[in-house]
C-alpha cells in the first residue's frame, strides 16, 4: 500500500500471477476508489472475493472488480457503486451512518442486501484495547445470513 499524498491511496498486488491496480481518493467531501481492495463498508462479505483472503492488519480484504464514488457529510457518507459480479448493469448503492455504527449496501440487479452493526469500545468510553463487536446480514429477500462476530482484539 501506498499513499501519494494525504488523500490518495494506492495498493499493487497479483492473484494467480495476474498483477491488479486499486485505488482510493479520501476527502473531506467526496470519496472514490477502484479496484480489486478498497470498499468503503467494513462488512466482511460485502463484494468478496472467495478466492483469497487477508489477514495482515491495516489491509482490505480482496474483493471483486469494483467502483465507488460517494459523498460524505460530517461522519455520514452515501454513494453508489459498480461491481463485476453484483452491479454490472444497474448500480448499486451504499450508506454509512457517524462512526460506521450502521452499514447499508444493496444491488438492485441482484437484489441483494449487506447490513452490518459495529460496536466500538472506544465509541463508548471504554479504555485500551479497542474491542468491536458486530452483527452482519447479507443475502437476497428470501435467503439471508446473519453473523454474529463476538467481540475481538485490535491493536491500533
Amino acid at each position: 500500500m501506498f499513499p501519494l499524498s494525504n488523500c490518495f491511496t494506492g495498493f499493487i498486488e497479483t492473484r494467480n500471477g495476474s498483477p491488479f491496480f486499486s485505488g482510493q481518493i479520501d476527502q473531506k467531501f467526496f470519496r472514490a476508489s477502484f479496484g480489486h481492495r478498497f470498499r468503503p463498508l467494513e462488512n466482511f462479505y460485502f463484494l468478496r472475493d472467495n478466492n483469497f483472503y487477508t489477514a495482515l492488519p491495516g489491509i482490505d480484504q480482496p474483493i471483486h472488480k469494483a467502483g465507488f464514488l460517494g459523498f460524505k457529510w460530517k461522519d455520514w457518507s452515501i454513494g453508489t457503486y459498480y461491481s463485476e459480479q453484483e452491479a454490472k448493469s444497474k448500480p448499486g448503492i451504499y450508506f454509512i451512518s457517524p462512526w460506521k455504527l450502521f452499514e447499508f449496501a444493496y444491488s438492485p440487479e441482484m437484489k441483494k442486501h449487506y447490513v452490518s452493526i459495529n460496536f466500538y469500545s472506544d465509541q463508548f468510553g471504554l479504555t485500551s484495547p479497542k474491542i468491536v463487536s458486530r452483527i452482519q446480514t447479507f443475502g437476497q429477500k428470501r435467503k439471508s445470513m446473519v453473523h454474529f462476530i463476538l467481540p475481538f482484539l485490535l491493536k491500533n
